[in-house]
């Protein structure tokens, strides 16, 4: 009896240590599994780690690289509205400067300020990389102040064209043929009249009437050939240089005469032409020299000698342009 309950105890204990013996080797199986998928999932951390950290340096320089964009696309607004502005100003005071100096054109304080206006920057330089588009009213201005520069250039052209020919006419002498055209242009003639002065430096033909003077002459001679500062010199020696009371009132310039009243004509022009008309059909008739002329058109033996005198005046005419 002893013996079996002894046999029962010793199944007993050996039945506890086999389970625990059992539950222990399953805990360290599963340790052991645990471990190995620790060991396995760790490179796959380390990448998603990896990954999270590129994708939001990736966002960061993303939103860098707008913000760069952004300030330069400031920077370049901020420069291109200094460009304007800085153009505009510089528009707005040539504008003034150049206006001032065309309206001079026909003053006698042209000559002062002509030369402001010479050797002034071309404004492209001031636009360069902007545009123009954008500002109209900019656009508009920059087209005005071109035409300012493209008439100065053009005062030039006349003015080196009037200077040429003035410099290559015959001398005035008592044996100059008064009936050879020149080959003024309207435009080289009015800038003669225009600065035309006395030995006193005063300007002697006005400037309101100097344009229609010019025009008249010019547009006559192609059916009256005369000698361009001839047509001049008689009308202004009759005129008194296009002061007289004929003249104003009547745009008389050849003391033109019919049934013993002096003549009235519609405008300036138009007088100039009649007189020009007048001194190819009447003086010019009996012979092309001054001299000539003063033998059938005049009694007195002086008026040759009057008219040459100022012909001389007006082909001395010195117009100041360029350097």
């Amino acid at each position: 009896m002893r013996q079996r309950r002894k046999a029962r105890r010793r199944r007993k204990i050996l039945s506890k240590i086999g389970t625990v013996a059992v539950t222990f080797m399953a805990e360290v199986i599963i340790l052991f599994l645990l471990c190995a998928e620790v060991l396995e999932a760790a490179p796959l951390s380390q990448a998603v780690g990896s990954s999270l950290k590129s994708a939001r340096e990736e966002i960061q320089n993303q939103d860098f690289e707008e913000q760069i964009k952004k300030y330069k696309e400031e920077v370049e607004r901020q420069k291109r509205k200094q460009l304007v502005e800085q153009a505009s100003k510089k528009i707005s005071e040539d504008l003034e400067n150049a206006e001032s100096i065309i309206n001079k054109l026909t003053t006698t304080a042209f000559e002062e300020g002509y030369s402001e206006m010479r050797g002034e920057a071309v404004l492209d330089i001031y636009f360069s990389g902007v545009e123009l588009e954008k500002y109209p009213e900019l656009q508009k201005e920059l087209s005005k102040y071109k035409e300012v520069k493209e008439a100065l250039a053009n005062y030039d052209a006349v003015v080196a064209g009037a200077m040429e020919k003035l410099e290559g006419m015959e001398e005035i002498t008592d044996d100059m043929d008064m009936s050879q055209v020149v080959g003024f242009t309207a435009d080289e003639l009015y800038q003669i009249l225009l600065n035309a002065k006395s030995e006193n430096g005063i300007l002697l033909v006005p400037s309101e009437k100097a344009r229609d003077i010019a025009d008249g002459i010019i547009e006559e001679i192609e059916d009256s050939p005369i000698n361009e500062i001839f047509a001049i010199g008689v009308m202004a020696l009759e005129t008194g240089h296009f002061d007289s009371n004929a003249c104003e009132k009547l745009n008389n310039f050849g003391g033109l005469t019919y049934k013993g009243e002096l003549m009235s004509f519609d405008s300036d022009k138009e007088g100039v032409k009649a007189a020009v008309k007048c001194i190819y059909k009447n003086m010019l008739k009996n012979g092309c020299t001054a001299a000539e002329i003063n033998k059938t058109y005049c009694e007195t033996d002086t008026w040759a000698e009057k008219v040459l005198s100022v012909m001389r005046v007006y082909s001395s005419t010195r117009i100041v342009y360029g350097e």
